[in-house]
């Protein structure tokens, strides 16, 4: 029922809106293998600026990125009507990232 729900209007609006697009703008070594992107996030249609702190790692053939963005979901309208405030779930949230990449054969 959640996964349907989240699915709808009030969240995510799938139907509408089938893509998120994050694009990075700048980028800055943090050190140890971190880094910080400086980015335009695009959600259920509202653009806004996004921060992406992650670490980079390769191993053998392939890389790893794990990361993590905070943001206000109510910015981008996830959570409308009676989801709004924050009594039940919290305005502010953390996204985070772990994508594993293997290097192809050309």
């Amino acid at each position: 029922m959640w996964d349907r729900a989240l699915r709808g209007h009030e969240w995510f609006d799938t139907r509408r809106f089938r893509k998120a697009r994050y694009q990075a703008q700048r980028f800055r070594a943090l050190g140890e293998g971190r880094f910080s992107a400086e980015g335009r996030l695009t959600l259920k249609g509202i653009t806004r600026p996004v921060r992406f702190v992650f670490s980079w790692t390769e191993r053998g053939q392939g890389a790893r990125l794990r990361g993590r963005a905070t943001l206000k979901r109510t910015d981008f309208r996830v959570g409308e009507g009676e989801w709004a405030s924050d009594e039940t779930v919290a305005l502010v949230v953390d996204v985070e990232v772990d994508l594993r990449l293997r290097r192809g054969s050309d």
